[in-house]
Order: structure tokens, then C-alpha cells, then sequence
């Protein structure tokens, strides 16, 4: 079935680019573009990728949200060249649909890859693997289970290694080891609930020893291609939600980086000390059945690219119709 695409963007050269990798990555689309949101023919679309940074020129935040409202089911992927949109996002929009960014490189354009992948995600119902985000040549994948906290400072030593083996430099490195260990703890303390739905570990603190059972297994992938390093951390649990990400994210970004305590712990705090680390973040969700959190940075730069470099982000959650 042919899907439906509407293509936002004042640059023109930016759109023919933007159709042209589009169209060579994914069969069986149509795409519509134009440098407004006007001049609609009637006609649904199963997605919207617009340029954010037409934003309070051509189009103004209020018109997005009403857009929004109109077609609530529709997913929207925002294009923008600056980092410093989430604050604006997650705290003036109020809009957790609005949850799906990829970053420009450098004030060029999108990763051509990474803009079919994405698409593909939120086109379809195959949302999980961090293998998407990679070639198909390069350093063999390294996965890993966890099953309590012993398991995890294994991982960690493992991880650690396998960044010396690559030789990624040594600035990248507590960035990617923060992430991995973040990420694992959200999975390990707040990922199980009890027959009620109430969580088991949420309220004990991070030193402390807990463990999972036979069949309740994190499973932990590294993989690096030369150009980023990246972590993915599957839990068959499920628990956490779009609405948990907006909520801890934004409350983090409405008191600013100054503001927050980072002994708290928590999984709000983890899913924001690991955005600010990234330079893609992935989070993949299946209400009840399973969660995946992806990390990727950047390490063929230099260090100071990554730190001022775009950020992208993206929620994925299935659903009865496919991705969103």
C-alpha cells in the first residue's frame, strides 16, 4: 500500500534532497512538498516531516499545534539545524507527538540514512534493533544479559574494553560508559512490576543489589562502525511510556541544567543525563511486552563537533496501526 507524505521545508534545494533520498530508500511512497502548510488538496497524509527552522518565519508554533490538533494521529519528524530546540519543544508545545527530531550535520542536512530509517519506523511496525542505524560492514556486534546488578558492572567493564579495543577516543568514552550505565539501570529498577503493575525496584536505591528471574533478561548490544559507537538495552518489560519521557524531560528542561540534582537518580534523570551524552537517541516502545533505549554518538569528528553538533531524538511506540 502506498503511503503519503507532505514535505515542509522554504529551502527548495533541502526538499528536492530531502525527495530524492526518500524516494531511492523507501518504495511504494508518494510525496507531496511545498514551503508552507497551506495549499493543502484535502487529502490525508500518514506523515509530515517539516523543517523547524521555518518555524516563526513562515509558520508559527501556534499553526503547528492547531495542525496537530486536526490530525492527531498523524506522526510529525521535525528537521532542525540547532540543539537548543528542546527546551522550546518539550516545554512549550505540550505536544508529546512532537517527539521525533533529526538533527542537521554541521548546518548541512540530515543523515540520508538515518532520515529512511526513521521514516521506515514510523511508517511501519518494526521499530526494534539497533542494527538499523548501522552498515552492514564493520565491527561484529558484542551482546550481553543482564540479570542483576552484578551483571551490569560486568557489562560496564566490557563496554569499557571494548572502547579501548576500537581506540575511540578518549573524550567520547565517559559519555558513551554514562549512557550504557543509565540505561541499564532504568531497565534493571524501574523496567519490573509486580502482578499489580506497581514497580518492584523503582523505589530502592541504585547501590542496591536486586536481580531479576530466569525468564526477565536485559539484553545489552555494542556496536561501532568507524563513524559512531553505539548501545542499544532491551527489556521485556515495557513500562515505560511516551508520556514518562515527556514528562521527565521536560520538568528537566523547565529547570534548567543549573537547576537539577543529579544524585536524585531516577529514571527521569537517567533518560536526561543520557540525551544530553548522545547524539541520537532511540527509545523504542511496546506497551507491556518491551522497551529499547538506543544510544549512538558521533566519534569520527573531532570532540568539539559533537558537544555544538544537532541532536536527534526519537520515541517510537507500536501500535494496532504501526509506528508512532
Amino acid at each position: 500500500m502506498q503511503s503519503r507524505l507532505l514535505l515542509i521545508d522554504s529551502n527548495k534545494a533541502h526538499l528536492k534532497w530531502m525527495s530524492r533520498v526518500i524516494q531511492s530508500g523507501i518504495s511504494e511512497v508518494e510525496i507531496c512538498s511545498r514551503s508552507s502548510m497551506t495549499g493543502s488538496d484535502g487529502e490525508p497524509y500518514d506523515l509530515v516531516v517539516m523543517s523547524y527552522d521555518v518555524l516563526d518565519t513562515e509558520i508559527s508554533p501556534e499553526h503547528i499545534m492547531g495542525v496537530r490538533r486536526e490530525h492527531p494521529n498523524v506522526p510529525f519528524l521535525l528537521i532542525s539545524s540547532s540543539k537548543h530546540i528542546y527546551p522550546k519543544l518539550l516545554t512549550s508545545f505540550n505536544d508529546k507527538g512532537l517527539m521525533n527530531v533529526l538533527a542537521k550535520r554541521h548546518r548541512e542536512w540530515a543523515r540520508p540514512h538515518d532520515l529512511v530509517v526513521t521514516l521506515q519506523k514510523l511508517l511501519r511496525r518494526d521499530i526494534f534493533g539497533l542494527d538499523k542505524y548501522f552498515s552492514q560492514w564493520g565491527i561484529e556486534p558484542i551482546s550481553m544479559i543482564v540479570r542483576s546488578t552484578a551483571d551490569k558492572r560486568d557489562v560496564l567493564a566490557r563496554a569499557h574494553e571494548y572502547t579501548a579495543d576500537l581506540r575511540i577516543h578518549p573524550r567520547f568514552v565517559p559519555q558513551f560508559l554514562t549512557v550504557v550505565d543509565e540505561s541499564i539501570s532504568n531497565a534493571l529498577y524501574n523496567g519490573p512490576c509486580d502482578d499489580r503493575g506497581a514497580p518492584r525496584f523503582a523505589h530502592l536505591p541504585r547501590q542496591t543489589t536486586v536481580s531479576l528471574s530466569n525468564d526477565e533478561e536485559i539484553i545489552v548490544t555494542l556496536r561501532c562502525d568507524g563513524t559512531r559507537i553505539g548501545v542499544s538495552v532491551v527489556d521485556p518489560f515495557g513500562t515505560l511510556t511516551r508520556d514518562t519521557v515527556y514528562d521527565h524531560l521536560s520538568k528537566c528542561f523547565r529547570r534548567g541544567r543549573d537547576q537539577i540534582d543529579f544524585d536524585l537518580g531516577g529514571a527521569g534523570i537517567g533518560l536526561y543525563v543520557c540525551f544530553e551524552s548522545l547524539s541520537h537517541f532511540v527509545i523504542n516502545i511496546s506497551a507491556g511486552k518491551r522497551t529499547e533505549v538506543i544510544g549512538l554518538i558521533d566519534v569520527r569528528g573531532k570532540y568539539l563537533d559533537y558537544v555544538s553538533g544537532g541532536k536527534s531524538f526519537n520515541v517510537f511506540e507500536t501500535t494496532g496501526e504501526g509506528a508512532s
